[in-house]
C-alpha cells in the first residue's frame, strides 16, 4: 500500500490579500509571507519531514532553515509548524534532528513546551508520540492567547491530533 507524503496550508479568505509570497518545496514544505498594515510581517512555514526518505527529509530541512534565515534577515517573524517525525526531547547531531537543533539555537520556542502542553500529537492502537510542533520567536509569543489539541476523527479521520493556537 502506498501513501502520499506532504503538507498544506489552509488560510481564511479574509487573509488572502495579506499574502506577499508563497514558496513551495514539493512534498516537504510551504512558506507564506503575510504582510499587515501595522508593519507586522509573518512567515508561516508548514513542514513535513519524511520518515521514509532520508534524502528528501534532509533537503526539506535545509530549505526550511534557509527560509527561516531569510525571514529573520528581513525582520519577518517566523512560525514553523507541522510534522517533524521526530521527538524534541532527544538531542542528537544526526541529520534527522537538524531542523529541531537549528530552532533551539535560533532562540525559537516550541509553543507546546512553552505552555507545558507536551501531550502526544499522534497515536495508533498501540503507540503514541509527540512528533508535531508549532515553533515561533519571542515577538510572536507575546500575542499567544491559546494553544490546544483537538480530535481529528470528525474532520479528517486522521490518527493525528489537530494543533491549534491563537
Amino acid at each position: 500500500h502506498s501513501f502520499i507524503e506532504g503538507t498544506a496550508i489552509m488560510i481564511c479568505n479574509y487573509l488572502k490579500p495579506h499574502i506577499h509570497i508563497c514558496l513551495k518545496h514539493p512534498g516537504g514544505a510551504i512558506a507564506l509571507d503575510l504582510f499587515f498594515k501595522s508593519s507586522i510581517k509573518l512567515c508561516i512555514i508548514s513542514v513535513y519531514l519524511s520518515l521514509t526518505d532520508s534524502t528528501k527529509c534532509n533537503l526539506t530541512q535545509n530549505i526550511v532553515i534557509n527560509w527561516i534565515q531569510q525571514a529573520q534577515q528581513l525582520n519577518i517573524h517566523p512560525i514553523i509548524l507541522g510534522d517533524f517525525n521526530t521527538h524534541d526531547t532527544v538531542f542528537s547531531s544526526t541529520a534527522k534532528y537538524k531542523l529541531i537543533n537549528f530552532l533551539h539555537c535560533s532562540n525559537m520556542f516550541d509553543i507546546g513546551a512553552h505552555l507545558n502542553n507536551t501531550d502526544h500529537t499522534w497515536s495508533n492502537n498501540s503507540r503514541s508520540s509527540r512528533i508535531d510542533y508549532i515553533w515561533t520567536n519571542t515577538f510572536n509569543l507575546q500575542f499567544l492567547t491559546s494553544y490546544y489539541h483537538d480530535n481529528s476523527k470528525t474532520s479528517t479521520l486522521s490518527d493525528y491530533l489537530i494543533l491549534t493556537f491563537s
